[in-house]
């Protein structure tokens, strides 16, 4: 009798264990499931316009909607707007280049008082308002450190004509990055960028096996790129 009760001891033990590790087995089943269906958050630099429009229609594709959420959009810069001092240093200040007490300062209320009354001196609110230099960390001559950092970067930038287009992709790509970070997204991408379409009911998915028939591949990409063959430009060439 001892003998049945001790048999029967180690049978409700190992039922127990066994139910503990299916249990276990299936929290953990449930966990991958739960990482597998997170969906990734694009952040997209986009000018706007039919760039846009032609993301937002990607990503409403289902083979799309299965494994990204719907993309943010983060601003694309026009070199244009680097020709004029304020913008170029708002973007700049945007970008975390320039530091941020020298902006406030050179958007506080007695700089457009001073630049009302000239706009020459429209760095010198900074002597004015004793806003202090920034040294550590710099690069350069003696006589650069001596000047505000927002001074130097725009007598030093504001030459270089056809390069604008290269700085504004540069600003564009420094402000999508302090977007991902502090908005939690998980890759960028530029507006020009073309994954996997949908044509006709026909469905292209260029990470799969190409050894299909050869024609029907030309004759969608044919179509895909004439389509949108002045739309494939690079952000940084505007």
């Amino acid at each position: 009798k001892q003998t049945n009760i001790f048999k029967k001891t180690k049978i409700d033990k190992l039922t127990i264990e066994i139910a503990a590790a299916s249990t276990t087995s299936t929290t953990m089943s449930s966990s991958t499931n739960n990482m597998k269906r997170k969906k990734l958050k694009p952040l997209v630099i986009t000018m706007g316009s039919t760039r846009e429009t032609h993301i937002s229609n990607l990503f409403q594709q289902p083979n799309m909607k299965k494994y990204f959420e719907q993309p943010t959009f983060s601003p694309g810069i026009p070199s244009r707007e680097l020709r004029s001092r304020f913008t170029f240093l708002k973007h700049a200040a945007n970008a975390g280049i320039i530091p941020k007490h020298e902006w406030e300062a050179l958007t506080s209320k007695e700089a457009q008082e001073i630049y009302n009354q000239n706009p020459e001196q429209f760095f010198d609110v900074l002597d004015i308002l004793n806003i202090p230099i920034v040294k550590e960390g710099r690069k350069g001559s003696d006589s650069d450190k001596e000047k505000h950092y927002s001074r130097e970067l725009w007598e030093k930038a504001k030459g270089i004509n056809r390069g604008r287009n290269v700085l504004g992709c540069f600003f564009a790509h420094l402000i999508a990055m302090k977007t991902l970070v502090e908005g939690d997204y998980d890759f960028i991408l530029e507006d020009n960028v073309r994954v996997p379409i949908v044509m006709d009911n026909i469905q292209v998915n260029y990470s799969q096996d190409r050894s299909g028939d050869a024609e029907e591949h030309k004759e969608i990409n044919t179509s895909f790129d004439m389509q949108h063959d002045n739309d494939t430009v690079p952000i940084c060439a505007q």
